[in-house]
C-alpha cells in the first residue's frame, strides 16, 4: 500500500480515558488520530550512572512527581494511586544557555496529559519534588509544537505515514464522486481497516485513520548532528550550503548570497576592546595558577581530562560509563490610482499552493423598529452562505463558478415566502418551516461542503455568533459543537465569557476542526484605516463602493411584500457574503498565513494567536534538537530577576529644518540579524563577562559557570562585544542564532530573486511574496526573543545588550567615517537605530545618488559580512520635524520621472485626527516642495479656512474616529470617558445590542455649543449632526485645535506663522435660514441617535433658530420689517418675505423662485442618481443607503437639507402668488 499523506490544516488534542491512545490530530477532510506522542520535559541528572542507581533514582522521582501533582490537584494520593508520569528515561545533551563543551546527563520525563506540564515545571522549581530544586528544560515548548518539531512536521504541510489503520466504514468505490480520490473500499487492503468497537468513528470526515508516531516518515529527513561534545566544528566545519530547516531547504534551487561582494570579515575594534582583552589575559593567567592545585580527576564519558595534568592515572578496573543518547536511532528528523490586470492561470504553481476552503455566512433578522437584532427576541429569517474552494479544486457542487458556490436557507412556514425568493434568485435555495430546523439545515450544509475556514464580517454580534447565541438562548442547542468536524469529545466555545482574549483580539468562537476568522478584526491588523466597516474596507481594498442599509430598512423590505424590495434585500446579503471571501482573498490573508505556518513550522491558528517568540522557537528548536542542545525553561520569577537592559539604540535628535538640498537615506540591511551573524552572538557561544558583575558571572536569569581552562584554550578565538561580553568565534562554534538567521536571510534573498522572473504569473508571485514576508517577519523578531524582559520565554539581557550596543557603535562609526571624508561634504543630520539621514548641501540630485552609493559601499567594506549599508533613497526636498517624524519627496532611482510623497509619523499618516487635517497638511507640504513659495501656501490655507467658516465642506472630512474599549476606562478619577465611549454608551442606553466591538473605531464630530460648554458634551455622532439642521460644525475648534497646530509646527521651521495667517484673514459669520418646524424638531431631538443633547429639549441648538429673516426671499435685499419665519398667519408671513420691488414684479419673482427651486431639485436628483447607480436601483426606487463611509451620502443628505430649507422658504411665497387673481 502507498504511503498515506495528510495536510496539517487544523490541529487539536484531547485527553482520553485510559487507553493506549492519547492525542488526536484533525486535518483537512481526514481525521487522523496520532498515537504515542507524549508531552515531556527534561531535568538535569548529576548522580551516579550505575544502571541500578539510575533505575532507583528514576523510580523515586516517578513516585514523587505523581504524589506532588496529586496533592496540588487536591486528590487523595493514598487512596488511589495517581498516574501522571508515563515514563522517565536517561538521556544526554549539551546545555544551550552559555558555551559548554561535552555532554551532560538529563532525565526525560514523559507525562500523560499536556495540561499538567506548566504545573509540573512550577513544582520542580519550587523544590516540592524530592525536596530539591530542579531546573526544567524544554518545559516552555507547547505540546503540539513539541510534537511537530520532534517529527519534522509543518503547519499546512503534509504528514506522511508508512502505515495507517482506517476506521470503518470507509467510502465505497461507487460512492466516490471525485475520480482522484485514492482511498476507498477497493484501494485500502482489508487488513488496514479496523472494525474494533472500541475505536468507533468520531468525526464527520470522509476518512478517519489511526497513525502511530513511529510510522511517521517526515522525521527521517532530519539527521543527528553531534557537534558540541567536542570542538568538532574547529576540525570539520559544516558545509556552507547545508540547510538545517526542512521547510526552507525545499525552496532552494540556486544559492544567492546576502552580500554581493566578498570582503574582509575581520571586525574593527570596539571602543573598550583593548582594555577587555587585557582583562582576559589576566583571567587566563589566574586560571593557569589555580590549575596547579591538586584536585580529584574525573574521566567520565563526555568529559575531557584537565589539559594541564601530566599524571596519567590508571584505575584498577574502570567501568565504562554508559553513553545514553537522548535520541533513539535516527534523530527525529494607494490613494485612488488603482490598477487592474486579468487573472492568468498559473503554470508554475501546481500543487504547492493548495489553500483551504472558506465558508462565509450572513443572517437576516427582522428587528423591532430602530433596534439592533437581539438573539433573545428576534428570530432568524434567512441565512445566506457562500463557499469558496481553491481555483484548481474540482467543482464540489453543481452551479459553482470559479470555485465559488452560494445559497440561501429560508424560514418559510407556509412556503409562500420561499417561493417568492426562489423566483427572485438563481442561488441554491433551501426552506424550513421552523427556526430550529433552519439551523439544523445550516449544519447539514456545513458538513456537506466541509469548509476548513468559517468566516463572517463580524462573527460575534452577527453572522455565526448571532446564530450560536440564538440557538443557545432560545432552543438550548449547542450549534458550536454541531458545526464541529467531530461527533464526540468536541466542545467548542463561543461568547465573551468563554474567551475574553479571543473576543478582544480575534474571535471567541472555537469550532473543533475548523478555523474561525473574524474579517473586520483581521483587516484591523492588516490595513491602516480610520474605520473598519465593510463599506470602507471594500473601498480601500477592492476599490468598490457598496451600499449599507439600516436594520429597519431591511426589515421593511423583507416584510412589505414588494418583489422589488425583496430583490434588493437578496442582492444586498448575497453581495456581502461573497465580499467576506473577496476581502480575505484580496488581502491574501489565508494564503499568507498558510505559507507562514508551512515555513515557520507552527499550526495555522498559531500564526494568528501566538506571538513572535513562539515562531522563533519553532525554528530554533528544529536546529537545536538534532545537535542535542538543551534549551532551559526559566520561570516568570527567574525572568524578572535578570539584569535590566542597559544599552539603547542610537536615535539622534534631528536637526529640525526644511532641507531644500538632497537628503540621502542610508539603511543597514537587517542590522540586528546581521550583527548576530557577523559577531557570532548567541546563547550557545556566550563565554561570560570580562569583568564579573557584583562578583558573579551573570548570564540572563542564571549564573554562567565557565569550564576551567576554557579561556586558555580559546584565547585566540574570542569576540568581545562592546558591553564587555565574550563570545566564541564561528571557527570554534557557529552560533545557532547565526545559523538560523543565515538560512532565513539567504532563503529570502533567493525567493525575492525568484519574484523577478515570470512577473505575469500572479499566482506564483503571490506564493513567493507570502514566503518572503514570512521569512522577513521571523528575521526581524529574533532579536526581540533575547530581549523580552517581561514576557520572555528564554531571554538574556546581556546578549540583547551586546546586539544593541554593537549596532549602536556600528552606526556611530559610520557617522564618524562619513564626516571624515571631506570630498563628500556630507553632514549626518539624523540617525535612527539602523538608518542615517545625510545632508548634501548644494549638491544636485544626480550627485546625491552617486555620493550615496559611494558612501554605502565604503561603509559596507569597513564592516564584517553580512553587515551591509544600503543606499535606500533620496529626499528632495524634505522636512525633519522630530524623532521618527519627517516628510519629503522620495526619489528611489535616477530615472524616476516624478517623486513620491513620503511621510513618517506626521498627521498625514496618523489616524488620531481628521481627513481634513490630513488633506490640508499634505497639500500645503506639496505646495511648499513644488514651489518653495510661502505666499501660495498662505493663500491655500486661508481659502480652506474660509470654506470651513462658510460651511462649504463635507461632514465626512471632519469626523474623528477613535478606538473604543468599553470596560477598560478608569472611572475612579471622575474624568469623563473619551467621546467615542460616551457616544457608544448613550446608544447602548437606548439599545443594549448597539455595543461596539472591543477596539472598534466610533466616529464623532464636534459641534458648536454654548460658551463654556465642555468639549466632550459637544461631540456627537455624524448622523445626529446630519439629522439636526440646527446644529453646525464648530469651525473655530477645528481650525484652532485640529488644523493649525500641525501646520504651525512645520512652517515655523521656515519662519512662517500659520497663526498669523489665520488672524489676518477676514472671518465669515455664517447665518443660515432655518424653518421653524425643522429647528424645533432638531432642538427637541435629544440624543436619540447616539449624540448628546447640546441644548434642552424644545429649544434651538444655535442662534439661527431664534432669529427672523430680514432679507427678501426673491432678491436678498435687506428689508425694514423682518419676515415672520413661518410664525403666525402663513399668508402674512409669505407676504412679508418679499420686498416691494419683488411683490410688484410678481411674474419675474415667480420665475426666479421656481428656477432657484428647480436648480436645487436638479442637484439633489443628480446626487440621488449616483446613489441609484451604485446600489443598482431602478429609476424610481427610494435611496435608503446610509453608508457613513461614502462621500456621496454626505453630499446627498446635505443637498436634501438645502432642498428642504429652500422649499420651506419659497413654496409659501409661490402658493400666495398662485392664489392671486391674475
Amino acid at each position: 500500500m502507498d504511503k498515506f499523506r495528510v495536510r496539517l490544516n487544523c490541529i487539536d488534542h484531547y485527553q482520553a480515558t485510559p487507553t493506549r491512545y492519547d492525542p488526536v490530530l484533525r486535518t483537512n477532510k481526514v481525521c487522523a488520530h496520532i498515537h504515542g506522542a507524549f508531552p515531556y520535559l527534561f531535568v538535569e541528572y548529576e548522580d551516579s550512572l550505575d544502571p541500578d542507581e539510575v533505575g532507583a533514582y528514576i523510580h523515586r522521582l516517578h513516585l514523587s512527581i505523581d504524589h506532588a501533582l496529586a496533592v496540588s490537584y487536591r486528590r487523595d494520593a493514598y487512596k488511589e494511586q495517581p498516574k501522571f508520569v508515563a515514563r522517565i528515561t536517561l538521556v544526554k545533551g549539551v546545555p544551550f544557555y552559555g558555551f559548554h563543551v561535552g555532554y551532560r546527563f538529563y532525565l526525560k520525563i514523559y507525562m500523560f496529559n499536556p495540561m499538567v506540564m506548566t504545573r509540573l515545571a512550577d513544582l520542580l522549581q519550587q523544590g516540592l519534588i524530592m525536596n530539591r530544586i530542579f531546573q526544567p528544560y524544554e518545559a516552555h515548548l507547547q505540546y503540539l509544537l513539541q510534537w511537530m518539531t520532534d517529527y519534522n512536521l509543518y503547519g499546512c504541510d503534509y504528514i506522511e505515514a508508512e502505515k495507517a489503520i482506517f476506521r470503518s466504514p470507509v467510502p465505497l468505490h461507487d460512492e466516490v464522486k471525485d475520480c482522484s480520490h485514492r482511498w476507498h473500499g477497493q484501494s485500502i487492503p482489508a487488513d488496514r481497516i479496523t472494525d474494533d468497537a472500541g475505536l468507533p468513528r468520531v468525526s464527520h470526515c470522509s476518512l478517519e485513520v489511526d497513525i502511530c508516531v513511529q510510522h511517521i516518515l517526515n522525521r527521517e529527513a532530519v539527521q543527528e548532528r553531534p557537534l558540541h561534545h567536542d570542538f568538532i566544528e574547529r576540525v570539520k566545519p559544516m558545509p556552507s550550503d547545508t540547510k538545517l530547516v526542512y521547510s526552507m531547504a525545499g525552496l532552494w534551487h540556486v544559492l544567492v548570497p546576502m552580500s554581493a561582494d566578498p570582503r574582509d570579515s575581520q571586525p574593527q575594534r570596539w571602543l573598550h576592546e583593548e582594555e577587555y582583552r587585557n582583562q582576559i589575559a589576566e583571567l587566563i593567567a589566574k586560571e593557569a595558577i589555580d590549575d596547579w592545585w591538586r584536585r580529584k580527576q574525573t574521566n567520565k564519558a563526555g568529559q575531557a581530562p584537565g589539559q594541564a595534568s601530566s599524571l596519567q592515572q590508571l584505575p584498577a578496573t574502570p567501568g565504562p560509563a554508559p553513553f545514553i543518547s537522548q535520541i533513539v536511532g535516527a534523530t527525529p528528523k494607494n490613494k485612488h490610482g488603482f490598477r487592474y490586470s486579468q487573472k492568468r492561470k498559473s503554470t508554475s504553481v501546481q500543487h504547492e499552493a493548495q489553500y483551504m476552503s472558506t465558508m462565509s455566512v450572513e443572517v437576516h433578522v427582522n428587528t423591532r423598529g430602530k433596534l439592533f437584532p437581539d438573539p433573545g427576541e428576534d428570530a432568524v429569517q434567512c441565512i445566506f452562505w457562500c463557499v469558496r474552494w481553491d481555483e484548481d479544486a474540482v467543482e464540489n457542487s453543481q452551479g459553482s463558478v470559479d470555485g465559488t458556490l452560494a445559497g440561501i436557507i429560508v424560514l418559510s412556514e407556509d412556503g409562500s415566502r420561499a417561493e417568492r425568493i426562489r423566483r427572485q434568485t438563481g442561488l441554491e435555495m433551501l426552506e424550513e418551516t421552523t427556526e430550529l430546523d433552519l439551523m439544523v439545515r445550516l449544519v447539514e450544509v456545513v458538513r456537506t461542503h466541509d469548509p476548513d475556514v468559517l468566516t463572517g464580517y463580524e462573527v460575534h454580534g452577527s453572522s455565526w455568533g448571532y446564530l450560536m447565541e440564538r440557538a443557545r438562548t432560545k432552543y438550548d442547542f449547542n450549534l458550536c459543537d454541531e458545526l464541529s468536524r467531530m461527533k464526540s469529545q468536541s466542545h467548542g466555545r463561543s461568547g465573551k465569557e468563554a474567551d475574553r482574549w479571543g473576543f478582544n483580539t480575534t474571535s471567541s468562537i472555537r469550532v473543533t476542526g475548523r478555523h474561525m476568522i473574524n474579517v473586520w478584526r483581521a483587516m484591523r491588523g492588516e490595513l491602516n484605516l480610520l474605520q473598519y466597516t465593510m463599506e470602507n474596507v471594500a473601498w480601500h481594498l477592492l476599490h468598490r463602493r457598496i451600499p449599507h442599509y439600516s436594520w429597519q430598512t431591511l426589515t421593511n423590505w423583507y416584510s412589505n411584500g414588494r418583489h422589488g424590495d425583496l430583490s434588493k434585500l437578496l442582492r444586498y446579503y448575497t453581495t456581502r457574503t461573497r465580499m467576506d471571501i473577496e476581502i480575505l482573498e484580496a488581502n491574501e490573508l489565508i494564503p499568507r498565513t498558510s505559507e507562514q505556518a508551512r515555513l515557520l513550522g507552527v499550526d495555522f491558528f498559531s500564526v494568528f494567536s501566538r506571538g513572535s517568540q513562539f515562531k522563533v522557537e519553532s525554528i530554533m528548536f528544529r536546529i537545536a534538537k538534532p545537535e542535542n542542545l538543551m534549551l532551559v525553561s526559566p520561570s516568570r520569577k527567574q525572568v524578572g530577576g535578570q539584569n535590566a537592559l542597559e544599552c539603547l539604540p542610537l536615535v539622534m535628535e534631528p536637526q529640525s529644518a526644511f532641507y531644500n538640498s538632497p537628503l540621502v537615506v542610508l539603511d543597514f540591511q537587517s542590522l540586528y540579524p546581521s550583527v548576530m551573524i557577523a559577531y557570532n552572538y548567541c546563547y550557545s557561544t556566550f563565554l561570560g563577562r570580562v569583568a564579573n558583575w557584583r562578583g558573579t558571572n551573570k548570564m540572563g536569569f542564571a549564573e554562567y559557570k565557565r569550564q576551567e581552562g576554557l579561556l586558555q584554550l580559546l584565547k585566540d578565538h574570542i569576540n568581545i562585544a562592546p558591553n564587555g561580553i565574550m563570545y566564541v568565534r564561528p571557527e570554534m562554534r557557529k552560533s545557532l542564532l547565526a545559523k538560523m538567521l543565515i538560512e532565513i536571510l539567504e532563503t529570502r534573498v533567493m525567493v525575492k530573486s525568484g519574484m523577478k522572473q515570470d512577473k505575469d504569473d500572479k499566482r506564483l508571485q503571490q506564493l513567493l511574496n507570502n514566503r518572503q514576508l514570512a521569512l522577513k517577519l521571523l528575521a526581524n523578531v529574533t532579536y526581540g526573543y533575547t530581549s523580552a524582559s517581561f514576557s520572555g520565554r528564554m531571554p538574556c539581557s546581556e546578549i540583547a545588550d551586546s546586539i544593541v550596543q554593537t549596532g549602536r557603535e556600528t552606526l556611530e562609526r559610520a557617522i564618524a567615517y562619513i564626516h571624515s571624508v571631506e570630498r563628500w561634504g556630507a553632514e549626518v543630520v539624523y540617525g535612527d537605530t539602523d538608518s542615517l539621514f545625510v545632508y548634501l548641501r548644494g549638491r544636485t540630485r544626480a550627485q546625491a545618488f552617486d555620493i550615496g552609493e559611494e558612501m554605502a559601499q565604503a561603509i559596507t567594506d569597513r564592516n564584517p559580512r553580512p553587515v551591509k549599508l544600503k543606499f535606500e533613497k533620496v529626499y528632495h526636498p524634505c522636512v525633519l520635524l522630530a524623532k521618527k517624524r519627517y516628510v519629503g519627496y522620495k526619489w528611489e532611482s535616477r530615472g524616476q520621472a516624478a517623486p513620491e510623497f513620503d511621510a513618517k509619523g506626521i498627521e498625514t499618516v496618523r489616524r488620531d485626527g481628521t481627513p481634513a487635517e490630513q488633506k490640508m497638511e499634505e497639500k500645503a507640504l506639496k505646495l511648499l516642495f513644488d514651489t518653495a513659495d510661502l505666499s501660495q501656501v498662505k493663500a491655500y490655507f486661508q481659502a480652506q479656512c474660509a470654506k470651513v467658516l462658510q460651511g462649504h465642506v463635507s461632514v465626512q472630512d471632519f469626523c474623528f474616529a477613535r478606538e473604543v474599549r468599553l470596560g477598560s476606562y478608569a472611572t475612579e478619577s471622575g474624568a469623563p470617558a473619551p467621546a467615542g465611549a460616551l457616544i457608544s454608551t448613550r446608544r447602548m442606553l437606548a439599545d443594549a445590542r448597539a455595543e461596539p466591538q472591543y477596539g472598534e473605531r466610533v466616529p464623532y464630530v464636534v459641534v458648536a455649543g454654548a460658551p463654556g460648554a465642555r468639549l466632550v458634551d459637544r461631540c456627537v455622532a455624524p448622523e445626529d449632526l446630519l439629522a439636526g439642521p440646527g446644529r453646525a460644525l464648530d469651525a473655530a475648534y477645528y481650525i484652532g485645535k485640529n488644523i493649525m497646530p500641525p501646520l504651525e509646527r512645520i512652517f515655523n521651521l521656515v519662519g512662517a506663522s500659520v497663526q498669523g495667517w489665520y488672524e489676518e484673514m477676514p472671518k465669515v459669520l455664517r447665518v443660515r435660514r432655518l424653518d421653524a418646524a425643522a429647528a424645533a424638531a432638531a432642538g427637541g431631538s435629544g440624543s436619540g441617535g447616539g449624540g448628546c443633547a447640546v441644548v434642552g429639549a424644545g429649544r434651538g441648538a444655535t442662534l439661527e433658530a431664534y432669529m427672523r429673516s430680514a432679507s427678501c426671499v426673491g432678491c436678498g435685499v435687506k428689508m425694514t420689517k423682518a419676515a415672520g419665519g413661518g410664525r403666525g398667519d402663513e399668508a402674512a408671513a409669505a407676504a412679508a418675505a418679499l420686498c416691494r420691488a419683488c411683490t410688484r414684479d410678481a411674474a419675474g419673482s415667480v420665475f426666479r423662485l421656481r428656477a432657484r427651486l428647480s436648480g436645487e431639485e436638479r442637484r439633489y436628483a443628480d446626487t440621488v442618481r449616483v446613489c441609484r447607480s451604485c446600489a443598482g436601483l431602478a429609476p424610481l426606487d427610494e435611496v435608503a443607503c446610509d453608508s457613513k463611509d461614502c462621500p456621496v451620502f454626505y453630499t446627498r443628505v446635505k443637498q436634501a437639507t438645502r432642498l428642504r430649507s429652500e422649499r420651506a422658504a419659497v413654496e409659501p411665497v409661490l402658493r400666495r402668488f398662485e392664489e392671486l387673481a391674475w
